[in-house]
């Protein structure tokens, strides 16, 4: 397996969908502070199922 092919399927499992909403979940319980383009978890939940 390639350096390049590792990384893929390294990105591939963090990209996951299922990664990406436990990572949502886990800054939703804590409250998170916006991220760096000044949204807000709610504001982004809100478009959340249209992305």
């Amino acid at each position: 397996m390639t350096l390049y092919e590792e990384n893929q399927a390294i990105f591939e499992q963090i990209a996951s969908e299922v990664s990406l909403l436990e990572g949502f979940i886990a800054v939703k319980r804590n409250k998170g502070a916006p991220g760096v383009d000044g949204k807000t978890i709610e504001e982004f939940e809100c478009v959340l199922h249209a992305e």
